[in-house]
Parts: C-alpha cells; structure tokens; sequence
C-alpha cells in the first residue's frame, strides 16, 4: 500500500507561494493507486465578521491523528474516492486567548474526477468549483500534497 503524507495548508485569506525554476518538485510517477494516509498538517488563518466588526484567529501547529484514510485514485475514467476519517489537533490563537481543541473530519476528499497538469493534482467533486493541489513530491512509495484553500 501506498503511503501518503498530505500537507494541508487551509487559509480563508491565503497567499499562493509558488515553486521558481530551481525548486521543481519531484514527480517521477503516476497518481494511480491506492494510497494511504500517514500524515497531516494544518495551518491558516479565518475570519469572522459580526455587525460590521472582524474577528480574525490564527490557528497553527494542527497535526492529524487517528489517521485511517485512504484515497483511491483510478484511471480510465480518471476517478478517485477517499474513504476513512482522521482528527487533527488544532492550536491557535483567537483574541489573544489560546485554543487548542480536537477536530474530527470525515469529508476530506470523498469522491470525484482528477488530473494531473504538471505539478498540479486537480480535483473535480460532483456539483463543485475544482479544488487543485501541488504535488510537491511523487514517486511509486509516496506523495506529498500541498493544498490551500478558501472555505466560503
């Protein structure tokens, strides 16, 4: 089985860094295959608007645990489904006052169609906007993804 290492950069108001000629990930195999979850992180930044005033947190350091996920990626047709769940321990920071706290998810990449263009692993849900992921390593044992996102 495949091992995957995911590195998860969720932002609502995020900044895309991208790779310059002399930092090209390596990619030297296909996405196809069966591939399991080892590891997680989070980071980010939300905000929360109430009356006209915004309440912004940071959150960093969010590392998954119980991790028992595993993603399918199929070609011909060019399908994937992700079936199993994990729970990443959030810490952060949210008006001067420190959280840290368990959040459970099962939704991460469920089901949908892919492809790959370059370094970028895009991910078509049924009835959603493409989400795109950069695949910042990739060979026959593993692949790291790195995926920023705007949540609403």
């Amino acid at each position: 089985m495949k091992l995957l290492r995911f590195t998860f950069i969720l932002m609502l108001a995020s900044l895309m860094f991208s790779c310059s000629d002399t930092e090209l990930p390596m990619i030297n195999h296909s996405v196809v295959g069966e591939w399991e979850m080892v590891a997680m992180t989070y980071s980010g930044t939300s905000t929360v608007s109430y009356d006209g005033i915004n309440f912004p947190s940071t959150f960093s350091e969010g590392i998954a645990s119980d991790i028992d996920y595993i993603l399918t990626v199929n070609e011909s047709p060019n399908t994937l489904v992700g079936e199993g769940s994990y729970t990443v321990a959030l810490k952060g920071s949210y008006m001067d006052q420190e959280f840290d706290f368990p959040v459970p998810v099962d939704y991460f990449m469920k089901s949908g169609s892919w492809e790959v263009e370059g370094d970028k692993f895009i991910i078509t849900k049924p009835g959603e906007s493409p989400e795109t992921a950069t695949i910042v390593k990739l060979t026959a044992d593993e692949m790291v993804l790195k995926v920023s996102t705007d949540l609403y």
